[in-house]
C-alpha cells in the first residue's frame, strides 16, 4: 500500500470513514439517550451499530497501515514536501485552529473565570503548539534540513497528553461513559500518531505503527466532533486532526518513492590518459595564446608612447 500514487488514498480512506462515523455517532445521539435525563436507552441498537462499525474501521486502516517503505526515512526525509501547496495549507490551517481554540478558551475564562487550573495551562501551552506546527511545516516545505533531534516535533505531544488528563477530568463525573469514551479515544490516538511521528526525528521511527494510529485519530476525531463540544475543544480536535492528516501524507508518499543515489566524483571512472594529455595540450595552447597577446598590447603600448 506504499506505492507513491496512492500516497493520498490512505488519508482520504481514514477521513471518509471517519464521516460514516460521524453520521453514525448522531444516530447515536438522536435515538440511544432519554431526551429528560440523558441516560442511555435499554435495547437501543445505534450504540452497537457505531462500535461493530468503529471495530470494522480499525481493522481497515491496520490493513491499508502495512508496508515497508522503500527508502531510508529520518527527520528530515520522512517528511519532506517541497513545494507542497496542499500539505502546507493543511499545517498552516491545523495550526490557525489551534491558536484559535486557545484565544477563545482565553476569553471564555475572562468571561466566566470558572475555568480548572489545568485546562489554563492546556489553553496557555496551545500558542507553543502553534508555532512548532508553523516551523515543523516550514521545515519540511522548504526542506531547510532541522528534522532532526527537533523538539518542535515533541511540543504537540505533551499537550495532548495535558488535553487527555483535563479532558477525563472534565468528564470523570458523568457515569455514562458512552457520552465522551470516543473524544478520549480520539485524543490517546492522534497523541500516539504526533509520537510515532516524531520518532523518525530521532531515529526510531516505524512506519506501520504511525500510519495507524495517525489514521486511527484522524477517524476517532471525526467521530468525536459529532458529540459537538464546546468551540474551543472542536477547534482543538480539528487543528489536531489536519496535523495528523498532512504529516501522514508527507510520510506515505516519501515512503512510497525511491531515492535516487547521488554518484560522488570519486565513484566516477578515471578518465584516460589521452583525454587528460588532450586537455592538458589545449590549455597550454590556451595559456600560450593569452601570453602573445599581452606582449603585443605592451608592444603597442611602448610604440604609441614612443610618437
Amino acid at each position: 500500500m506504499l506505492e507513491t500514487h496512492k500516497y493520498r488514498i490512505v488519508p482520504i480512506a481514514a477521513l471518509v470513514l471517519g464521516l460514516v462515523g460521524a453520521a453514525l455517532r448522531l444516530w447515536v445521539l438522536s435515538t440511544a439517550f432519554e431526551p429528560a435525563t440523558g441516560l442511555p436507552l435499554e435495547g437501543a441498537v445505534s450504540p452497537w451499530v457505531l462500535l461493530v462499525f468503529s471495530v470494522a474501521a480499525g481493522g481497515i486502516l491496520l490493513f491499508l497501515s502495512q508496508g515497508k517503505p522503500r527508502q531510508k526515512l529520518d527527520g528530515d526525509t520522512a517528511f519532506a514536501a517541497r513545494g507542497d501547496m496542499v500539505y502546507m495549507t493543511l499545517m498552516t490551517a491545523g495550526a490557525l485552529l489551534v491558536l484559535v481554540s486557545a484565544v477563545y478558551g482565553m476569553f471564555a475564562f475572562a468571561a466566566k473565570a470558572q475555568m480548572s487550573p489545568l485546562r489554563i495551562v492546556l489553553v496557555v501551552a496551545q500558542v507553543p503548539v502553534t508555532v512548532s506546527m508553523l516551523l515543523v511545516g516550514q521545515n519540511n516545505y522548504r526542506c531547510l534540513g532541522k528534522g532532526k533531534e527537533s523538539f518542535a516535533v515533541l511540543i504537540p505531544a505533551y499537550a495532548g497528553c495535558l488535553w487527555l488528563v483535563e479532558a477525563y477530568r472534565e468528564h470523570t463525573a458523568d457515569p455514562v461513559l458512552l457520552d465522551y469514551m470516543y473524544l478520549l479515544m480520539a485524543i490517546i490516538a492522534l497523541v500516539l500518531g504526533i509520537y510515532f511521528q516524531a520518532g523518525f526525528s530521532f531515529g526510531r521511527g516505524k512506519l506501520p505503527r504511525t500510519v495507524f494510529f495517525s489514521t486511527l485519530g484522524i477517524y476517532l476525531g471525526c467521530v468525536a466532533l459529532a458529540d459537538g463540544y464546546d468551540l474551543s475543544t472542536s477547534l482543538l480536535l480539528c487543528g489536531m486532526i489536519l496535523y495528523n492528516l498532512a504529516s501522514l501524507s508527507a510520510l506515505l508518499y516519501n515512503a512510497g518513492r525511491k531515492r535516487r543515489r547521488l554518484v560522488s566524483p570519486k565513484d566516477l571512472p578515471p578518465e584516460p590518459p589521452e583525454l587528460e594529455e588532450f586537455f592538458r595540450e589545449g590549455q597550454t595552447g590556451e595559456e600560450e595564446k593569452a601570453e602573445d597577446q599581452e606582449n603585443l598590447n605592451r608592444e603597442e603600448c611602448s610604440h604609441e608612447q614612443g610618437e
